[in-house]
């Protein structure tokens, strides 16, 4: 039985390291640039933005909500005047503003299953109904008694199996 070769080259050993500490190194330079954003915001806005990049002289931001990024949008004049003030943001020219895509929920979707338990005197109820509507003979009115009358029927036959 032989052993697996587990060895890699050196070649491959340096430029996954090198890669590495350029992402490294890009997450630390974003992580300052997030901090010295946040540092200038509103109070009450720090805690819904996010810098995800600073290229060409724009800063992207990410914000958690419409109304985060209205705000955001109203105070942003103000904003780049403070930013250009400070050492990373000095040739800042834009601040580009996205809404984060909200969470989908995780829990899986039950199927619905439709409801049979509308009883007998139910049903006939939305039939006479649906009869007693009917007799105005507005064109709205007729369509609300046809979909009461189909109501009926469907639930008719959920109850019948």
């Amino acid at each position: 039985m032989g052993r697996e070769n587990n060895t890699k080259s050196v070649k491959d050993l340096l430029f996954h390291a090198q890669r590495l500490t350029r992402l490294a190194n890009r997450s630390t330079q974003l992580n300052q640039f997030n901090k010295a954003f946040l540092a200038k915001l509103p109070t009450m806005l720090s805690q819904y933005c996010q810098v995800l990049d600073y290229q060409n002289g724009v800063l992207h931001v990410e914000v958690s909500s419409n109304a985060v990024a209205t705000q955001l949008r109203f105070t942003k004049p103000q904003l780049l005047a403070k930013l250009r003030q400070s050492h990373p943001f000095q040739r800042l020219s834009d601040i580009d503003i996205k809404i984060a895509a909200p969470a989908k929920p995780q829990a899986k979707r039950q199927k619905r299953r439709p409801n049979s338990d509308v009883s007998t005197t139910n049903r006939q109820l939305i039939r006479d109904t649906a009869d007693h509507i009917g007799h105005d003979h507005s064109k709205a009115s007729q369509s609300l008694a046809e979909s009461m009358k189909k109501l009926a029927t469907t639930l008719d036959k959920l109850g019948k199996k």
